[in-house]
């Protein structure tokens, strides 16, 4: 590969990784846009749609492109329309992950040349050759990228084609992280809205007694700082000899040998400055 070419690669597998911690779609747009740029492509698309209806929809929304170089009312136009009438929608649908489509390779150009989808739409966006990679599927959902060509220049060179080669199963991989990321945030703000709900204080810690998560009304005892606070956010008990108790606790909890039995006696009194009735936090009896 030439030597922009490979600079240019490497540029956009840094920000591929980058995205993977990311919980919204909003980067894929700069690095669709580099990787055309790269391999010279005209308009083109990161999408989802739903397997069994073959109906465009990204993940999160009901916008039908996660990244896209064409202009809006023309995505809205296919979304609306086109995507109902295109000869490659059952192809492209029945496609596995890391499969890829070529128009040319199924569809004669004389035949895509008569097709609407070509004479309404393509023609004026000078698309003429057109791929699409599947970055996953599963029961309900396919997920892909395209590139599109113009009929002056159909087919990528052999340097495009090398670098479009080395990209793409990196783009898979970056695209399965962040899905498998949102979806983890997703169900995490779920737990935390169902704690949210209870009226007890529920406190999630780690080995070194720092609290990962507090609910609301864990944060309201914290808040106070009566009893219990939090030190450079490590969970502390204002009398340091029931501190100590409460670092055997979280010992004891992160024991190897520890059962649900023994979780269930673990049990201690924290005092309150305030003298108010002592809290209940488990302990070892």
């Amino acid at each position: 590969m030439g030597t922009r070419i490979e600079q240019s690669t490497l540029a956009i597998l840094d920000r591929l990784y980058r995205v993977t911690q990311d919980d919204a779609y909003g980067e894929w747009g700069g690095i669709y846009n580099e990787m055309a740029d790269l391999l010279g492509a005209g308009p083109g698309g990161l999408t989802i749609f739903h397997t069994k209806t073959g109906n465009f929809k990204s993940a999160s929304t009901d916008f039908s492109v996660i990244a896209s170089n064409m202009d809006p009312e023309s995505v809205d136009q296919y979304k609306q329309h086109f995507q109902y009438v295109s000869p490659f929608k059952e192809k492209i649908a029945a496609l596995r992950a890391g499969q890829r489509f070529s128009r040319r390779a199924e569809c004669p150009d004389r035949d895509f040349e008569r097709t609407e989808l070509y004479h309404d739409l393509f023609r004026k966006h000078g698309i003429f050759q057109y791929e699409y990679y599947s970055l996953f599927s599963d029961s309900t959902l396919n997920g892909g990228i395209n590139f599109s060509r113009p009929k002056s220049r159909p087919e990528f060179s052999k340097h495009e084609r090398q670098a479009l080669n080395i990209l793409l199963p990196h783009v898979r991989r970056a695209f399965e992280l962040q899905q498998n990321f949102i979806h983890s945030s997703r169900n995490n703000l779920c737990m935390a809205d169902i704690l949210d709900r209870l009226e007890h204080g529920v406190m999630i810690v780690d080995s070194a007694a720092r609290v990962i998560h507090a609910n609301a009304a864990a944060d309201k005892i914290l808040v106070q700082s009566d009893g219990l606070e939090l030190r450079n956010n490590t969970l502390m008990t204002a009398l340091a000899s029931e501190n100590q108790l409460l670092k055997r606790l979280v010992n004891v909890i992160f024991s190897e040998d520890i059962t649900v039995k023994g979780l269930a006696a673990l049990d201690m009194l924290v005092s309150r400055p305030s003298g108010a009735r002592p809290r209940h936090e488990p302990e070892r009896q």
